[in-house]
């Protein structure tokens, strides 16, 4: 968490340099919370990593879209265990068809990652 507020404070002055820091904090975060059944504190952490994620990948789509992929991904873990089943299936969608383009590109590097998001 100490992490997170590092990260926090360093975007509101330089938020070109820190909010690809900020985003991936915030995934390991809400992993962590997932891990200790925090679902609702995780989801949140999670939410606010895919909008971060995706203010970067709207700017920086080829270095960015990987992370943003990976949110949605975590999103529709946390949902699962506290959501309603159409916001899954949504986020679950968005994030597949991400690691489609992705794999179209790369598919040595992002083909796994298709793969794994239809579990």
């Amino acid at each position: 968490m100490k992490k997170v507020e590092l990260h926090r404070h360093l975007v509101v002055d330089h938020p070109a340099a820190f909010n690809p820091d900020l985003a991936r904090s915030l995934i390991c975060l809400a992993q962590l919370l997932a891990e200790l059944d925090c679902h609702e504190k995780g989801l949140q952490t999670i939410k606010e990593a895919v909008k971060t994620s995706r203010q970067l990948a709207a700017d920086r789509p080829t270095a960015f879209n990987p992370q943003l992929a990976l949110s949605l991904g975590n999103v529709s873990l946390r949902l699962a265990n506290i959501g309603p089943m159409l916001a899954i299936e949504k986020t679950v969608y968005k994030a597949v068809e991400l690691y489609r383009q992705l794999a179209a590109e790369r598919p040595v590097e992002f083909n796994p990652n298709l793969a794994m998001s239809f579990v």
